[in-house]
């Protein structure tokens, strides 16, 4: 694709948002890097509206978009999977008129739910529905504790100190600009970049978000203004609170954290701590913080129908993972946590979209398969202590981590394929375990990502929760066998 095209090539789709600088539109037949899909981004030019247009620095977006290309292609490729980075000009009678960028991936969407929509409406996870009581974020079908917040805020430390590293800083840092993913990873989402400042020039004049404004006088658009606007935000993400800057209750989960806020709320910006110190501090509060147990769901309503038992092959390797010495629970409780809630999205979309099969599947049948020993492979326990917990796991994050992509693109057929491909990996992972409790605990698993296949496939979406209770329960089952 070029790095400028002309708008009357463009075939539009639906418009999907308008703001205070223009509106956005699906561009149903491109794709960037060949495989994301692409909004159009066009600038309010006067008529009817705001003149945005007549303000954009046609240079500074230029350099934008030639930038992809000056960065090798793991940090050009990493830039667009974390920011809805400009790819390329449009060009409306002989001048621009806004830039093509990828879409949102679907894992920073939630559904919004209420008492008179409980199955929630789809919208983009915007930062700043944390910055609530845990009352509110839960009654809209969102639940994040501390450990969750303060892994969101490690990987926006991650991504603001490499993004500072490319001579990129945010400016207007906010919950409007930043959206959020719980699962499988916790991952942050940077939007609005064109008010981003690349080399000290940005393309449209900095603005900031009321209530998150750098001190009077300060510049705007700093690796120290993104600082401060850090500091702010894990202050209140913390606290659930829009406006505080009172740093006490991040100071009481973390002492460190509570300095780092303070000293990030300094008048002067050349004592602010750099976006790097914030993430070590960061990641052992969140060890330190709970993890509850996810609550065992009650099993899905009966339904009078078979599945098949075959299950697709899966590639296997002569040599198994060597355990490794401890293994990373919260990785693992990450990956699984709220996909349910991505599935749904999905499967809503697709049903929405007509992408339903014309023959419909039979749905799977509502008990838990049983866990039982493969018929022809007995079990022998080997000669090592506590094997099968670190290959059990690692094949968990490596299909999650699949699933997390084909759900991603609204795949679920592949994505049932992805928890079939697991069933089969847990079944061999089995052999491997010495204890009986991590050979049931790991069989236990297996069957349940066969249930999780069905019924993906079938789109019972109404079933995958009680499905992942069942998966998260005989996970926390495998944790404490292999504690």
């Amino acid at each position: 694709m070029k790095k400028t095209i002309d708008h009357d090539s463009l075939n539009l789709g639906e418009r999907v948002g308008q703001g205070g600088q223009g509106t956005v539109y699906r561009v149903p037949d491109l794709r960037i890097n060949t495989k994301w899909t692409v909004v159009y981004k066009e600038y309010h030019d006067g008529a009817g509206g705001p003149d945005v247009l007549s303000t954009v620095d046609v240079g500074a977006l230029t350099a934008m978009v030639e930038l992809i290309e000056q960065l090798p292609l793991e940090t050009g490729k990493w830039l667009w999977t974390r920011t809805s980075w400009p790819a390329h000009i449009v060009h409306r009678r002989g001048r621009p008129s806004g830039f093509l960028m990828r879409t949102v991936p679907g894992r920073f969407h939630f559904r919004l739910k209420s008492r008179s929509d409980p199955r929630g409406t789809r919208r983009l996870a915007n930062a700043e529905f944390l910055l609530n009581e845990d009352s509110y974020t839960t009654s809209i079908g969102l639940r994040a504790g501390d450990r969750d917040r303060l892994l969101l805020l490690a990987d926006l430390a991650r991504t603001l100190s490499r993004l500072h590293s490319l001579n990129i800083a945010v400016g207007d840092l906010s919950p409007k600009n930043l959206l959020f993913c719980l699962a499988p990873r916790h991952e942050c989402f940077l939007i609005d970049c064109d008010a981003m400042s690349l080399r000290g020039r940005t393309v449209l004049p900095q603005a900031e978000t009321p209530d998150w404004q750098v001190p009077a006088g300060e510049e705007k658009g700093t690796r120290r203004s993104d600082a401060y606007k850090f500091a702010l935000l894990a202050i209140r993400l913390l606290a659930r609170d829009q406006t505080t800057t009172d740093p006490a209750r991040l100071a009481g989960i973390d002492a460190k954290l509570g300095s780092l806020a303070r000293a990030g709320l300094a008048a002067h910006p050349g004592t602010r701590p750099a976006l790097e110190s914030w993430i070590r501090p960061l990641e052992l509060a969140a060890l330190a913080a709970p993890v509850s147990p996810p609550t065992r769901a009650a099993p899905p309503p009966a339904k009078t129908a078979t599945v098949s038992s075959t299950a697709p092959s899966v590639p296997t390797s002569t040599t198994s993972p060597s355990p490794s010495p401890s293994i990373n629970w919260d990785q693992v409780w990450g990956w699984v946590a709220a996909i349910v809630a991505v599935i749904a999205v999905v499967y809503w979309i697709n049903k929405s979209n007509d992408h339903a099969p014309s023959t419909p599947k039979a749905p799977p049948v509502a008990e838990r398969p049983a866990a039982a020993p493969p018929k022809d492979d007995p079990y022998v326990p080997p000669a090592d202590d506590n094997a099968g917990c670190a290959e059990a796991t690692a094949s968990i994050n490596r299909y999650f981590d699949a699933a997390e992509d084909d759900l991603d693109n609204g795949d679920l057929a592949a994505t049932a394929t992805d928890f079939r491909n697991l069933a089969s990996a847990l079944t061999r992972n089995s052999v491997l375990a010495t204890d009986s409790s991590v050979y049931s605990a790991i069989l236990a698993l297996s069957s349940d990502s066969t249930y999780i296949a069905s019924i993906v496939e079938w789109g019972d979406s109404g079933s995958v929760s009680a499905a992942f209770g069942y998966f998260e329960s005989d996970l926390a089952a495998l944790r404490d066998a292999c504690s």
